[in-house]
């Protein structure tokens, strides 16, 4: 009797151990069984639904809010982390259209933490990024603690913050400070991807407004050796360039390259004068001048500002810089006048105050060289301003060129202004010196045949006495008196 207890109660205690096996067993199996249908069921409701299975559509979800949607494909196996082919992660889309039920549910994910660090592919932009550009301090500040904590990809920074296309408040520079950011250094250090050199690639005025009023220098030379003003300039973006200015940008900037002692500093790169007149912008030009540019200062090609517009025969922007103050003293200034042979700009020099009378080189006046041009106009404009034209009567005279005597007097030049009458002082000289090409222009222009010397005496008289009868003939044929032979002297016996 015993002995069928004892069998018993061991049969009793196999049967419960079977029992408790048999329901841990089955509670394991309902555990994955649940796992495996709930993955089933999602992705069989998501596909009954024409819901592509995929990081697209949970970018899509994200973007529009609709947790359901994005709870289900997460049960189905997408990866949150992902990319789409538009080149965002689900975090990052959620951000960007402040889906902000959809960030509460993407962040605790692991999958989602692991790719904090990555940037969109689309615009280059980071979730710490579009969390700084839309405003979410919190959610910007949390994701820069993990990824800090945890050193998940690269560490977070704010030169990529600051080189997003998105807007960024004053708010969000103070933000940066918060957490540990100096956006000033990060401004400032010579780098081709620091923010200030991105804007300024992307042309992208608000930035970099933004940036110079978060304490970046404002005559920041670029790697190419120009300032933010003169690249304001060149893009075209006058608004810009003002805001510079009124921020105190260096309107003489850049620094020049120094040469040897005597010769001039030369720009290493163009200047805001230069940018302006090289765009043709009259108005950045005139508001630059207005400024304090100077319009004397050399240009990084080597030439000066008013030399540049003269040979380009520019005369609006070569009135605005005598307006700006040009020195244009120098005879180079109306060298170069000359050589184009503009008219209008010699005019305008002159009206400015150019002498006429101008030295352009030892000996050689203006008008000497207008004349040696055959330039025809430039006589005339420096005659009309008042030119030395008994000087150049000497000058034309002396070099004994009887095309530029033609030319000067063809100009309206009167040959009376020597002295004398119809031309008697360069008669005087043609015969002296026996040149008959003068002697003709002169005869042509209507000077009078019966010359006289300073003697008195005729020259068609003096030419026969010394035997020149081609000279005297040609003097007879153009009307010269023929002199009567002397009467004989009596003979007293």
């Amino acid at each position: 009797m015993i002995f069928g207890y004892r069998i018993g109660s061991t049969f009793r205690l196999l049967l419960s151990t079977l029992i408790i096996c048999l329901v841990v067993g089955s509670l394991v199996a309902a555990h994955g069984y649940l796992q495996t249908d709930s993955g089933s069921r999602s992705r069989f409701l998501l596909e009954s639904r024409n819901v592509e299975v995929s990081v697209n559509a949970a970018v899509e979800a994200a973007a529009e809010n609709r947790i359901y949607s994005l709870q289900h494909l997460s049960r189905a196996g997408v990866d949150m982390g992902d990319y789409s082919d538009s080149g965002q992660t689900p975090l990052i889309a959620a951000i960007r259209n402040g889906s902000r039920e959809s960030i509460d549910f993407l962040f605790p994910k692991f999958q989602v933490e692991r790719t904090l660090h990555v940037k969109s592919k689309d615009t280059n932009v980071s979730a710490f990024e579009e969390a700084i550009h839309s405003g979410d301090f919190v959610l910007a500040e949390k994701i820069h603690r993990i990824v800090d904590e945890f050193n998940v990809g690269e560490s977070m920074s704010v030169a990529d913050v600051l080189t997003g296309t998105a807007s960024l408040s004053q708010d969000s520079f103070g933000h940066l400070r918060e957490l540990g950011i100096d956006p000033i250094k990060a401004i400032s250090e010579p780098d081709e991807n620091m923010p200030l050199i991105v804007a300024v690639a992307r042309k992208d005025g608000a930035r970099i407004k933004q940036l110079i009023q978060a304490g970046a220098d404002v005559d920041f030379v670029l790697p190419n050796g120009e300032t933010l003003l003169v690249t304001a300039i060149r893009s075209g973006d006058p608004d810009l360039a003002i805001s510079l200015m009124n921020a105190g940008a260096a309107v003489n900037a850049p620094l020049t390259e120094k040469l040897p002692r005597g010769e001039p500093d030369i720009p290493v790169s163009a200047t805001p004068i230069e940018a302006a007149m090289i765009e043709g912008d009259l108005t950045m030009l005139e508001i630059l001048l207005h400024r304090g540019a100077d319009p004397d200062r050399f240009r990084s090609d080597g030439d000066l500002p008013l030399v540049t517009a003269i040979l380009d025969g520019d005369v609006v922007i070569t009135r605005l810089l005598l307006e700006g103050g040009v020195d244009f003293t120098d005879p180079v200034f109306a060298q170069a006048a000359l050589e184009t042979r503009n008219v209008p700009l010699l005019r305008t020099l002159l009206e400015a105050g150019l002498s006429p009378d101008l030295e352009i080189e030892k000996g050689v006046r203006l008008l000497d060289r207008a004349v040696q041009m055959f330039a025809m106009g430039a006589c005339k404009a420096l005659v009309d301003a008042g030119a030395n034209v008994q000087g150049t009567l000497i000058f034309a005279m002396q070099e004994g060129n009887a095309e530029q005597m033609d030319f000067l007097l063809e100009s309206g030049v009167d040959w009376n202004e020597l002295g004398g009458d119809q031309g008697s002082v360069l008669m005087d000289f043609a015969l002296s010196t026996e040149n008959q090409e003068l002697l003709e222009v002169l005869l042509r222009r209507g000077a009078t045949a019966d010359a006289l010397r300073t003697d008195g005496e005729s020259w068609v008289s003096h030419l026969l006495r010394e035997h020149n009868h081609e000279l005297a003939s040609r003097l007879i044929e153009a009307g010269a008196s023929i002199p009567l032979p002397s009467p004989p002297t009596p003979i007293f016996w």
